[in-house]
């Protein structure tokens, strides 16, 4: 599911047909398992890093991760997420081991929105840039200015495939620990 909503994201994001892919589409020699080689020939052929790289310096910041998940999991397009969705989103994303998510604390106002200004304070509080660097592996680079960090294109999308193959055995495949349906 994880990958099912990142390719997807690739279509929200972009907005082309082209990039309306599926997992088989990026499974180039139908095996039913993601290559790295395969992963990386999808992601650079989506410009998915292009899009999350909101100030084009080649990296994506913590802030800029926060705002492409933020869209990612907002399905309706309408600048706040349902409790639906920010549960959908977090659940394929982070999944239900990697970190506690209490709604209460996503929702301060309790109106069963999270608008982005309340999941910007709660992901930054939550340190959930940080622990997907750390989760995936990911290198993080000083950003010029030297008061953030961010990930370059390379690695950012070698986490990402590290991140999804949650076995470890080197292929994503479309039902790994149910993220595909």
């Amino acid at each position: 599911m994880r990958l099912a909503k990142f390719i997807g994201a690739a279509v929200l994001i972009v907005g082309q047909p082209v990039f309306a892919q599926t997992f088989t589409d990026w499974d180039a020699d139908g095996d039913g398992t993601l290559t790295r080689s395969e992963w990386d020939t999808g992601v650079t052929d989506s410009d998915l890093f292009g899009n999350w790289d909101a100030n084009d310096d080649g990296t994506v910041s913590a802030v800029e991760y926060e705002d492409g998940l933020f869209d990612l999991f907002d399905d309706d397009d309408n600048g706040a997420l349902s409790i639906a969705e920010w549960d959908e989103g977090v659940d394929s994303w982070y999944g239900e081991a990697r970190a506690d998510f209490e709604v209460s604390a996503w929702d301060d106002d309790g109106d069963g929105t999270i608008t982005e200004e309340e999941f910007n304070d709660e992901f930054t509080t939550a340190g959930l840039f940080d622990d997907f660097t750390t989760d995936a592996g990911i290198e993080t680079v000083e950003i010029e200015g030297g008061d953030a960090v961010g990930v370059r294109e390379n690695d950012f999308f070698a986490g990402l495939f590290d991140w999804f193959d949650a076995d470890d055995d080197t292929g994503i495949v479309a039902d790994e620990a149910g993220w595909f349906g």
